[in-house]
């Protein structure tokens, strides 16, 4: 009986712990996204914008705050106010196989915070065709990624698993 009660003691906080969202997130007003797609002779900027145009429509869902597209190219730039979400990305020929795939991680960065978060998600692959970068499994990929990021997105929030 002891050791029961003991047992739940100690498990309550770690549960706690685990559902307390990062300080990233506190006081948050918006989330910007940041993309760098790296693709060998394609036009960067352009696989940057449409990427970050796809995560922002994803990552709005459900979201209680705005979602933007960052312009600024650095995430230094936004407000202290601002969540960014950087997006690296890169577009290779799928090996043995026609098309191409979509390499990518993502991180939460705020300026001015001590939480700062060193590495993302886990690095994620999916194929693409067309020469863009949509697909279903990309948007898979990204989901995935973004309910891993997200505090609203994670276990007891709208798309929580």
């Amino acid at each position: 009986m002891r050791a029961g009660a003991l047992a739940l003691g100690l498990a309550a906080p770690a549960a706690a712990l685990a559902a307390t969202p990062s300080l990233t997130w506190s006081g948050a007003e918006e989330v910007v996204v940041h993309c760098t797609v790296q693709a060998p002779g394609r036009d960067p900027v352009a696989l940057s914008r449409a990427l970050c145009e796809r995560v922002r429509t994803l990552a709005a869902q459900g979201a209680p705050m705005p979602v933007r597209a960052g312009v600024s190219g650095s995430p230094m730039l936004e407000p202290a106010t601002a969540v960014s979400l950087i997006v690296h990305a890169g577009l290779h020929p799928a090996p043995g196989a026609a098309g191409e795939v979509l390499a990518f991680t993502i991180r939460p960065f705020r300026r001015g915070t001590e939480d700062t978060h060193l590495l993302g998600t886990v690095p994620r692959i999916a194929p693409v065709s067309g020469g863009g970068l949509g697909s279903p499994a990309a948007d898979a990929a990204l989901e995935a990624a973004l309910d891993e990021t997200l505090p609203w997105r994670t276990a007891g929030g709208p798309r929580g698993r």
